[in-house]
């Protein structure tokens, strides 16, 4: 049986012997607020988990399923994803990849010792550990074979072709085109994908992608994951003390494992693959497959690892640096200014596989097409940043996303931060001059056949700007649970449609800012707002706060949903150039079987609503909705 939830969100994470505090889940003032709005419309917290598990998917995650109609566990799993990003240990990030994504530990065995005597011309002080990693990556390889063995090379071409075809415009894109080739999927699979597109039914496909993806082993590569990542820590931190390192680059073949490539002091680039890539000192350009996995071309395992330098990751290929298909990849850069610029994905990016990117110091560069920066389908992608001021860029699916059965987590330690995503793939469907993100704390589910993954952005502290237009902040489609998590500083979020805390068709999303004078600025269905059976929940604990939205925001639950925004201290401001459609505002959900619930709580200061509504009272919103604003912070009856 598939390990829950429940016992994880039970509790709280002990750091240093002691608990950390209540940051996300609600207050006793909160939960008092959020009691009186209720019964102000005849109803109760019970009332909140009307049925909204409809559909009928092949696959989801049982936890998202229970948590629609228990919209609260939403806010007790972004407290358990806060208190372990605090941790800083990356053993336990993994832990919770692996009860989100509800997989069971998977075994692995020590492979047999090797032949150590090509490790001769390794500095003697340094030998021991990289013996102790090649034994644990060996270990890593092993899993990763396992996790794929009930798949054939073919159906492995399709499943990679299907995951990122949509991503990419193969059949007018030339040069993607080339490089879904070059990564090993074969034109039979491409031309299949593009088939797919134009079929009038889509079930047949969407339901062979399906099946055919349960058969990967989930858990096994999750494990070959942790335990590459742990290896390549450990490495960098004993290379980190090695100070007779060889002037020029040194090469080795290692029997049963494969290449190690030591780049000397005087090297600056580098673009082949390998099981391992050590930079001790200087800048280094690194191009092409330099720190990507890929098991359809035969390297399932990379780890790369810069000591030091103002580096650049540069990449063509389908797959670039901390890029892991059908295998894991882990990029460790432990000091520097870097420069990341890839013009496909990677960048933290598993699929049907793990991909880790730790950038442990200074002022960095991100930017990628897609699938980049924290992102993963049916796999783990992780991106690490420790401090400076750094720039994240992506066109679409990324900065913590997660499609089917993925965990894609983006983590900033600290600093003013940039994040923006959008301005590649316009969204045709509702905005044709807007552009789709789909990051920043997004997950989505290849819609009605499977339920999405868990996307997520934890920044830490800094003043920070997030960027988006459609799909993004926190939000999260059909079946799937998108989180944003900002934990201090004065922070702008700027969205137009589907964010800011947004649930969209049977999902869940959570925007969660914890401290600071911020600005929301949002369009349609933003800041605390769902869509069709869901649940969005914005929550800001502290600061002087300005929200501005269009329509269909700030508190709505639409089409049987529960959306609800809770802001609870501060002087703040609520503009809505509909506000007959926000600030506290359900619907009656047609002919369905139950409405909607919308709900809008300030807890103290004086604030100021286009709606009319005034400190201290509670206003009975259309439908279904309420807005509550106590000055004194919920001071009884």
């Amino acid at each position: 049986m598939r390990p829950g939830l429940r016992t994880v969100l039970a509790a709280s994470v002990v750091i240093g012997g002691v608990l950390t505090a209540r940051a996300i889940n609600l207050s006793e003032p909160e939960a008092l607020a959020l009691h009186r709005a209720l019964a102000a419309l005849n109803a109760s917290e019970a009332d909140l988990g009307f049925q909204k598990d409809v559909a009928e998917p092949l696959d989801a995650f049982d936890w998202i399923r229970r948590a629609l109609h228990d919209p609260l566990a939403l806010n007790r799993a972004g407290q358990t994803l806060l208190d372990t990003a605090q941790l800083k240990d990356p053993e336990a990030l993994w832990e919770l990849a692996r009860t989100l994504m509800e997989l069971e530990r998977a075994d692995s065995e020590t492979p047999p010792e090797m032949d150590t005597d090509v490790l001769a011309r390794i500095p003697d002080q340094f030998r021991p550990a990289l013996s102790r990693f090649i034994r644990e990556a060996r270990r890593a390889e092993s899993l990763i074979e396992r996790a794929l063995q009930p798949l054939s090379d073919d159906e492995k071409q399709r499943l990679a072709a299907t995951a990122l075809g949509g991503a990419f415009r193969l059949r007018d894109d030339a040069e993607a085109r080339v490089s879904f080739t070059r990564a090993g999927i074969g034109e039979a699979a491409i031309e299949a994908q593009i088939r797919s597109i134009d079929e009038l039914d889509a079930r047949p496909a969407g339901e062979a992608f399906i099946r055919t993806g349960l058969r990967f082993g989930h858990a096994v590569a999750l494990e070959a994951g942790r335990i590459a990542h742990r290896a390549a820590r450990e490495l960098a931190e004993a290379a980190a003390t090695i100070s007779d390192w060889p002037e020029q680059t040194l090469i080795l073949d290692v029997p049963a494992f494969g290449r190690i490539v030591l780049l000397g002091t005087q090297e600056s680039s580098f673009s082949e693959t390998a099981p391992l890539i050590i930079a001790p000192r200087g800048s280094q350009r690194y191009t092409g497959l330099a720190g990507a996995a890929n098991g359809l071309a035969g390297s399932p395992l990379s780890v790369l690892i810069d000591l030091e330098g103002n580096d650049v990751y540069e990449s063509r290929d389908l797959m670039g640096a901390a890029g892991g298909l059908f295998g894991v990849a882990v990029v460790v850069d432990r000091a520097g200014d870097d420069t990341w610029r890839l013009a496909h994905t990677g960048l933290g990016c598993g699929i049907w596989g793990a991909g880790i990117l730790e950038d442990q110091d200074g002022h960095d560069r991100y930017e990628a097409a897609t699938f980049s920066q924290g992102a993963a389908l049916s796999g783990v992608g992780l991106l690490i940043d420790n401090s400076g001021n750094d720039r994240y860029a992506v066109g679409h699916h990324g900065q913590g996303f997660a499609g089917w059965r993925g965990f894609g987590l983006l983590i900033d330690g600290n600093g003013q931060d940039e994040y923006f995503a959008g301005g590649r793939e316009p969204d045709h469907e509702r905005n044709p001059h807007r552009f789709l993100s789909l990051a920043q704390g997004f997950a989505i589910g290849p819609r009605p056949f499977a339920g999405g993954g868990v996307g997520a952005l934890v920044d830490l502290a800094g003043n920070d700007v997030y960027l988006a237009d459609v799909f993004g902040q926190g939000a999260s489609y059909y079946y799937a649970a998108g989180l944003l998590i900002d934990v201090g500083g004065h922070d702008l979020y700027v969205t137009h449609h589907y964010g800011q805390g947004c649930g969209i068709h049977l999902s869940l999303g959570l925007l969660a800012d914890l401290e600071g004078d911020d600005r929301y600025l949002g369009g349609i269905l933003a800041q605390g707002a769902a869509h069709d059976f869901a649940v969005g929940f914005l929550l800001d604990r502290a600061g002087r706060d300005t929200y501005a939205a269009d329509r269909h925001a700030q508190g709505h639950g639409m089409n049987n949903s529960v959306g609800i925004l809770i802001d609870s201290s501060g002087d703040d401001v609520y503009g809505a150039r509909e506000a007959e459609t926000a600030q506290g505002v359900g619907n009656t959900g047609g002919f369905r079987e139950s409405g909607s619930l919308g709900l809008l709580l300030d807890l103290a200061g004086h604030d100021q609503y286009s709606s009319g509504a005034r400190d201290g009272a509670i206003a009975i919103r259309a439908l279904y909705g309420a807005l509550l604003d106590d000055p004194a912070g919920v001071d009884g009856d």
